[in-house]
């Protein structure tokens, strides 16, 4: 965060900007990993290894994350600040990370196997509904509909995976309506922080819930995108589980939250995904200056007297600070200004962007794609696994393109900030009113 004025009331807005910066970059990762990783990753692993027809296809699960979820992402980034945004203490650099275990474990283990398991509800109400058990299409690999026998033909059971994939897609995309809601605050319940109205108001989600099932209708009732994206007509009916699951996430997070405003260092608050940032207690301190004294390190500068002040911080509104004081402060200090980044690597940067985070397992999917499209060399295998291993592929490669580019335009936009950082200011040392470079000022 970089100041442009020399109003000093502008550091508390510029506190809270970056707080809450922060904060929905958390809620979009929360809202994000449960859909659009974990939600599309199973039916990759089920298929391959359960032998069940590909729940989702691949042309469904790149319009989940370039279409449905970057609406709804963007309008997460417009949440507002909560109450406690400027009542919490200061975070550290060294703990308080984008990504934790305790996140991945609320964004994996409890929103995202709720998402996959409602998801996977309603493909499977689907098939038994038309009569198709359970066992027609599990551990069947490419025997689905020849061992054992279904009420239909091989073309019939095509054309209803198509369907039975929608079906999928279209749950996991209403589930994220509610993953939205129970993800938008941390610990404040949805009634007091509301998107209708007051403070916390965010009118932008429900035009981007209007685009997101707009987009759902479109790619699946529409007839020229099944016959050219292999999608088909979804029955309302064997969506409407994910509607009562949703119901339910959003009516869990509501009681995880309220359990952690009553019990603050309970066990559940303890594994709340924000609770490296909790709000700060009374009793709590922060040092602002380093000393041999424990009451010059309590955040008190609010409550002494002026004398008490100036002596603290070695100094006088008369004189300002001595010539002797500078140098010795200098000296433990060193100078003020920041340390130039280091040219970045291009190479280095693509490598890691390759092989970070989420990357990772979607290259080990790829590999098992190819590896079910020709395993043993079997000419006859199905080329849709061949086409799914490239589009991972594509997906993976063209992703860390872009997050390479956005990086090198972020660095460029810092040291282009440095440039209008003041060279000179205005200090009061040994009695006298003088300029000097910004460099050398001290604390």
């Amino acid at each position: 965060m970089i100041l442009l004025d020399n109003n000093f009331a502008s550091i508390i807005q510029a506190i809270e900007t970056g707080r809450l910066l922060s904060d929905n970059l958390k809620k979009v990762a929360v809202y994000l990993l449960p859909g659009g990783s974990w939600t599309q990753i199973w039916p990759v692993f089920f298929n391959l290894w359960f032998g069940m027809p590909l729940a989702l296809s691949a042309f469904q699960a790149t319009i989940f994350c370039m279409v449905n979820d970057v609406f709804m992402s963007l309008a997460m980034v417009t949440e507002k600040p909560e109450r406690d945004i400027m009542a919490r203490p200061p975070a550290i650099r060294s703990k308080d990370h984008l990504l934790n275990l305790k996140l991945l474990f609320h964004a994996y283990g409890l929103a995202g196997n709720l998402e996959c398991f409602t998801a996977f509800f309603c493909f499977c109400y689907y098939w038994i509904d038309n009569h198709v058990p359970f066992y027609s299409f599990m551990f069947t690999f490419e025997k689905f509909g020849v061992d054992p026998v279904t009420p239909y033909s091989v073309p019939q059971l095509t054309e209803m995976t198509y369907v039975a994939q929608s079906v999928y897609y279209c749950a996991a995309c209403l589930f994220q309506f509610f993953n939205y809601f129970a993800t938008r605050t941390r610990y404040t319940s949805i009634i007091e922080h509301n998107p209708f109205w007051g403070k916390s108001r965010n009118w932008y989600v429900f035009p981007a819930m209007l685009i997101s099932a707009g987009v759902q209708i479109l790619i699946t009732q529409v007839v020229w995108f099944n016959h050219v994206f292999l999608t088909g007509p979804v029955p309302v009916k064997y969506v409407m589980p994910a509607l009562g699951f949703g119901a339910f996430w959003l009516l869990f997070d509501e009681l995880r939250k309220l359990c952690i405003r009553k019990f603050p260092r309970g066990i559940i608050a303890r594994l709340a995904w924000f609770s490296e940032q909790s709000p700060v207690s009374q009793d709590s301190k922060v040092i602002l200056w380093p000393s041999n004294s424990k009451s010059s390190q309590e955040q008190d500068v609010h409550t002494i007297s002026l004398d008490e002040l100036f002596d603290r911080l070695h100094t006088n509104p008369r004189t300002g600070l001595s010539s002797s004081f500078v140098a010795d402060a200098r000296a433990y200090y060193g100078e003020n200004k920041l340390t130039p980044p280091k040219p970045p690597n291009y190479i280095l940067l693509l490598i890691q962007q390759l092989l970070s985070g989420f990357n990772s397992i979607l290259w080990f999917a790829g590999v098992l794609a190819f590896l079910a499209w020709k395993p043993l060399g079997d000419p006859e295998t199905a080329s849709s696994n061949l086409a799914l291993g490239i589009v991972i592929f594509v997906v993976i490669i063209c992703n860390s393109i872009l997050n390479v580019y956005q990086q090198l335009k972020s660095i460029k936009i810092v040291a282009a900030f440095s440039k209008l950082l003041p060279t000179l200011a205005t200090v009061r040392r040994d009695g006298n009113e003088q300029q000097v470079v910004t460099d050398e000022i001290v604390p």
